[in-house]
């Protein structure tokens, strides 16, 4: 292998008339940002040869002659550096564009110009998934035809590739699956490994012999795969960092051992680029992974492929190794341009000694008969099934008009499906979507099959999760994508139960201000259903919480069955119209109090100086009449469902391009001390409500009923009025067992009993106390209020016969009796058991166990409690448990060294269960 120099000796050099003066020493090619502009469309003029952009070519040399400095060229074509040329044509992101014809002609044109024993075909990745509907409806079998048809060399795999799951992408190459066309070309992944492991689970490079010499490409893609995908297809893989993957098989390919693969020219196919189509500066300090593609790709990379951005560019980037540059480029996506580098590549030497990189414009060529005719018969066979008419829309149903980052009537309107088919009429129902499961728009008029189907290209099923209210406000800052992803701000698509308000200036996890379901503010404890495609409720899009939800269920549907069901229905008797109202509002600075008389000024739709993500703010909602007015009301507690109509006004103003500037004011003689606000804007109707207190709230209020005794006493010892039980809402009631008494407030249930000291009962642990029965069950009353700050959020309650434990992510549970003790002795939420995810379950012989985040606690009258997890504990379970032929455990899992291998026991009332680090279960 001879490393590329970017120069090839003096006498090419000579040859090449490099020299204006002395001979010198090479240190870089040109190292000028090309400028990339766009070409004219020239498909009414048919031929062979593409419109090209040019870009930078580079030539330098080198000589014994220290200290001097190369003069290199800019020459637009590379034909010009040596006789003897590799030409490399690529493409990325052509998600099943089949019906483009005139690009298949251009890549076989270029092809063919340049001489097949001289040129490679290239893809970057997602060929396919996201595709129109001539290739999606048909399991994009169409386009690996074409592929095929096409000659396809390599292709990097995309994140789209995983779309339907490792198996299926597997089952396209390694064949086994009569439905789906087997590629003829390899699907490269240097950085897709087994999990847990670095075994590749893909081919990570392949050669060719071309233009004289042994050509490797090495395939990666994005490490932001796992959030991209369904994570439950991808389950058994790892992602990792793709630059590290292609160093790593470059050098392979370059030690001089022919036994693990040589190569004398290398090419990297990134399915990952720069976020925009500027200056390779700008580029690289707006992206750490395009950076470090750029900056950190080994020097023996002679050309650098990206895509998944698709953006358009060709930069220069510099070696790592500082002698000269390499191009790097990117040809936009849905097979609009076609990237060309070529290489000049001494045969002798094997050095690369000038490179040329462009972006071609396809022309109008006419494909070869064989994909001329793939083509029709795909867009026949899709022409059957998209004619059919399935509904109607009164107006256009628009997905976005500025990206993924803003809100949209389509993708909310998705969301309305979930809700709709999954949420059996309950109002507080959640239906979401993620906006890059929703691809394009809907046109006014007849919505046919296809145009339905193009919405929603994936495939994804529809399932429904549990998520605490805590979650889904966790779920709606996870818009706000982690640092470093190519997209900084996600936004949700959510059903027209749901709204909320959120201010940019505040800190990451802390910008959702107010939510609202069905007319009530959402509960932090109380567990509502959300309903979404298989991607989010597996927690895609780094919407991690989601993927942590509780009694998750499968539909047994598809998206595009249901969404096709939901149109008919909807379309009847009237067509369909938008939903423009907005879910999400901006409100900056929000206030949480007023003062009657004076006023409080906020701002509406106004996008926040330096936010973190580029949001879209405005009150406007996508395609109908924009807002003209918004009108701010105050609702006093019990009036919030009839106050957004004709509650009193607090303030107005005019809404110009989707922003407001509004002073609130409340009115001298509101009498409450907290209300709602509540900003309507019209015509579409957006509401936007939040909290706040009202009025001097350091002077005592008066009490709406008697307050006295020892629940009075602990009233005022925890604020009165102004702590957190707030007003009471009755008198104080007697009656309970053992002479108790109890008091209803605001903010939650006082009890009390002879003996047992006043405590406040309130959100999830009342809830749950009261389903148990209360005071007459085995708690009893409460003997201290509830306490909070524990790991992960969670809080506790201490009664007479026990606990209960509650945290965001489980729910409220009871801990009592022995298997409280063995989960205390462990540490409680602390240790590996968590926090308990069960009560508990009554079993065989008198026995119970309860479930854990991280095992389970079994006792028995015979054993006492035991704790019951890992490996162990899965295989006792999976033959039966206590009811199996080992009964219940008489110890908990014992670990230790034995000869310096890991090893641990469990003991059973009928035998004991073994692990050992090398051997495993025995």
């Amino acid at each position: 292998m001879h490393v590329p120099r970017w120069v090839s000796g003096i006498a090419a050099a000579s040859v090449l008339g490099l020299f204006a003066g002395p001979l010198g020493v090479a240190h870089a090619a040109p190292t000028a940002t090309p400028t990339v502009t766009p070409s004219a469309d020239a498909s009414a003029t048919p031929s062979a040869t593409p419109t090209s952009t040019p870009t930078a070519s580079a030539t330098a040399t080198r000589s014994a002659q220290p200290g001097a400095t190369a003069v290199p060229t800019v020459d637009p074509k590379a034909a010009q550096c040596s006789p003897n040329t590799l030409t490399l044509l690529n493409f990325n992101d052509f998600h099943g564009r089949i019906p483009v014809k005139n690009f298949f002609g251009t890549l076989e044109a270029e092809r063919t110009a340049a001489g097949d024993a001289n040129s490679l075909v290239l893809s970057a990745g997602d060929n396919i998934g996201g595709s129109t509907f001539e290739s999606g409806s048909q399991a994009d079998n169409p386009t690996i035809d074409i592929m095929n048809k096409l000659g396809l060399n390599a292709s990097a795999v995309g994140n789209h590739e995983f779309d339907q799951g490792y198996a299926d992408l597997r089952k396209r190459i390694d064949g086994g699956d009569a439905s789906r066309v087997q590629a003829q070309f390899p699907y490269l992944g240097a950085n897709v490994y087994q999990k847990g492991t670095q075994t590749p689970a893909l081919k990570e490079y392949e050669i060719f012999e071309k233009a004289g010499v042994k050509v490797a490409v090495i395939g990666a893609v994005t490490q932001e795969t796992t959030s991209l995908v369904s994570p439950d297809g991808i389950s058994g893989l790892d992602f990792g960092d793709p630059v590290d993957a292609v160093n790593r098989v470059a050098k392979q390919l370059t030690d001089g051992d022919p036994a693990n693969g040589e190569a004398d020219v290398i090419v990297a196919e990134y399915h990952n680029g720069a976020a925009g189509s500027g200056t390779l500066a700008t580029e690289t300090a707006a992206s750490a992974a395009y950076k470090k593609i750029v900056e950190q790709t080994d020097s023996h990379v002679a050309a650098i492929f990206t895509a998944h951005t698709h953006q358009t560019y060709v930069h220069n980037g510099a070696m790592p190794n500082g002698n000269g540059t390499r191009p790097v480029i990117q040809a936009a996506s849905y097979a609009e341009k076609i990237g060309k580098v070529q290489l000049s590549v001494d045969k002798d030497t094997k050095d690369v000694s000038c490179y040329s990189a462009e972006i071609l414009t396809p022309r109008a060529v006419a494909p070869s008969a064989p994909i001329n005719d793939a083509i029709d018969a795909a867009v026949r066979q899709a022409d059957v099934v998209g004619s059919q008419v399935i509904g109607s829309a009164g107006r256009a149903l628009t997905h976005t008009t500025g990206g993924r980052n803003e809100e949209s009537a389509l993708n909310n309107m998705v969301a309305q499906m979930f809700k709709d088919q999954l949420g059996q009429n309950n109002a507080n129902f959640i239906g979401v979507q993620n906006p890059g499961g929703t691809r394009t728009n809907i046109d006014a008029g007849d919505i046919t099959y296809k145009e339905a189907a193009l919405v929603l290209p994936f495939a994804n099923s529809l399932m429904t999760t549990e998520l605490t209210g805590a979650q889904v406000k966790q779920m709606l800052e996870q818009q706000w994508q982690p640092a470093g992803t190519s997209r900084p701000f996600l936004s949700l698509g959510l059903s027209n139960n749901v709204t909320y308000t959120y201010d940019e200036s505040r800190a990451a996890g802390d910008r959702i201000t107010a939510i609202y379901v069905a007319g009530k503010p959402i509960d932090p404890a109380v567990k509502y259903t959300v309903g979404s495609g298989s991607f989010l409720i597996a927690g895609g899009d780094n919407f991690t919480v989601v993927g942590q939800g509780t009694n998750r269920k499968d539909s047994g549907r598809v998206d595009l069955e249901a969404w096709v069901d939901w149109i008919r229905t909807n379309s009847s008797p009237t067509a369909i119209q938008p939903d423009e109202v907005r879910r999400g509002v901006s409100v900056s600075p929000q206030t949480t109090a007023l003062t009657p008389g004076t006023a409080t000024e906020v701002k509406v739709g106004v996008p926040v100086t330096g936010a973190p993500a580029a949001t879209n703010t405005k009150l406007d909602v996508y395609q109908g009449t924009p807002n003209t007015q918004l009108v701010a009301r105050l609702c006093a507690p019990g009036t919030e469902s009839t106050c957004a109509a004709n509650g009193p006004q607090i303030g107005t103003a005019t809404v110009t391009n989707g922003q407001a500037t509004i002073g609130l004011t409340a009115p001298a003689d509101y009498t409450a001390k907290t209300g709602t606000v509540m900003l309507v804007a019209s015509p579409t109707n957006t509401v936007a409500a939040f909290a706040v207190t009202v009025g001097d709230q350091t002077q005592e209020p008066t009490l709406n009923f008697p307050v006295n005794g020892a629940i009075g006493a602990k009233f005022y010892a925890t604020g009165g009025l102004k702590g957190p039980l707030g007003q009471p809402l009755d008198n104080e009631h007697d009656g309970l067992v053992n002479g108790g008494w109890y008091q209803i407030f605001e903010g939650g249930v006082v009890t009390w009993a002879p003996g047992v000291p006043a405590s406040i009962t309130k959100n999830a642990m009342r809830d749950k106390w009261m389903s148990m029965g209360g005071e007459n069950s085995r708690l009893g009353y409460p003997t201290t209020d509830e306490i909070c700050g524990l790991k992960d959020g969670g809080c506790y309650q201490t009664f007479q016969g026990g606990y209960l434990v509650w945290s965001p992510a489980t729910g409220t549970h009871v801990s009592w009796g022995g298997i409280r003790q063995v989960w205390a002795d462990n540490g409680v939420e602390n240790g590996r058991l968590g926090y308990p995810t069960t009560d508990e379950i009554a079993l065989a012989n008198g026995g119970f166990k309860q479930d854990y985040q991280g095992g389970s606690i079994y006792w028995s009258p015979a054993t006492g409690g035991h704790t019951v997890w890992g490996g162990i504990g899965d295989y006792w379970k999976a033959r039966g448990a206590e009811t199996s032929v080992y009964g219940y455990p008489t110890t908990s899992e014992m670990c230790g060294d034995a000869n310096g291998v890991a090893q641990c026991v469990q003991y059973f009332q009928k035998g004991s269960i073994s692990w050992n680090a090398r051997i495993g279960i025995f």
